[in-house]
């Protein structure tokens, strides 16, 4: 009788009665919220255990498959990705040419292009490039730049005030700075909040800013180290807690998108992926071939363009 009542004031006892009871001796109200985050934090990172043994295999076959891909396209990705970038600076060169034709025909290519610009075009078509097509500019001298050699950096003067507000200004920050100071601290995590704060405190001497001060020193229980150190520990719990969520959703997003891949199907198959892969290398020789065509007529009207252009000026 006496166990079937202690099993029956237990089973009808509420969540806190059974926290508040000598099982779980929690005393202050800090404490349980630390021990509620700790429960979370565990079950989250069972949590995250679990995602990750469903990811692994997943991760594993997909790796495999995109080794296999790449030492067979590898190469001709490159190329092709070459071609693109070289079609598009040509090209581009050659649109900014035919601007200036319409707009002003009459100015130096420096106009157009940068010094830079100019002999990397020569060197990448074979053209010669005289001082007369580069204009006065030199070589790596930015517009402006010299402003910047004359000038010198403002001399900041302290805020002046009133003796009475210094006397305050003074004794806050050395009653400050006496509590803060990081050889007080009770840990590491602790020397690196305190150094925090004697930033933050230096920061409002060196501007002479009383009511910085007085916020630091109303914002913080500056009597009890201990109430500060259970502080310190509840918003470390609560960032642990964000990061391990923020962890298990960007691990549940890849094992989600890996199993809605296309290709997930290739990954257990040999054959079928051999099919795929050669198809795709003759896709990239497809491309590479075309792009090879639109970099020679690239090349041909930038050719045009720069002769014509060079012959204005």
């Amino acid at each position: 009788m006496v166990r079937d009542s202690l099993v029956a004031d237990t089973w009808n006892s509420t969540p806190q009665d059974f926290m508040n009871s000598q099982l779980v001796p929690i005393t202050i109200q800090i404490e349980y919220e630390c021990a509620l985050l700790a429960m979370q934090i565990a079950d989250r990172q069972r949590e995250l255990t679990r995602l990750q043994r469903e990811l692994s295999p997943l991760e594993t076959a997909f790796g495999l498959f995109e080794r296999k891909v790449a030492n067979q396209s590898s190469s001709l990705t490159a190329e092709r990705n070459r071609l693109r970038r070289r079609c598009v600076e040509i090209e581009r060169y050659t649109e900014r040419i035919h601007a200036r034709l319409l707009a002003d025909p009459d100015r130096h290519l420096s106009m157009v292009f940068s010094p830079e610009e100019l002999l990397a075009i020569a060197d990448l078509f074979g053209i010669y490039v005289d001082q007369d097509m580069i204009g006065d500019q030199p070589i790596g001298a930015a517009s402006g730049a010299w402003e910047w050699a004359e000038q010198r950096a403002p001399v900041m003067h302290p805020r002046q005030l009133p003796a009475t507000e210094y006397d305050e200004l003074r004794a806050t920050y050395r009653q400050l700075a006496k509590i803060w100071h990081p050889d007080l601290a009770l840990d590491v995590e602790d020397a690196s909040y305190r150094q925090e704060m004697m930033l933050r405190i230096n920061h409002a001497w060196q501007e002479r800013d009383l009511g910085a001060l007085r916020r630091l020193q109303r914002g913080h229980n500056l009597d009890n180290g201990v109430d500060r150190y259970r502080q310190r520990q509840l918003e470390r719990l609560q960032r642990e807690l964000a990061q391990i969520i923020q962890r298990c959703a960007q691990t549940q997003a890849r094992l989600n998108a890996l199993r809605r891949s296309k290709t997930r199907a290739l990954w257990y198959d040999a054959a079928l992926a051999n099919v795929a892969i050669t198809r795709h290398v003759r896709k990239l020789e497809a491309e590479i071939e075309q792009l090879q065509q639109r970099e020679t007529t690239a090349v041909e009207e930038f050719r045009l363009a720069f002769g014509h252009y060079a012959s204005l000026i």
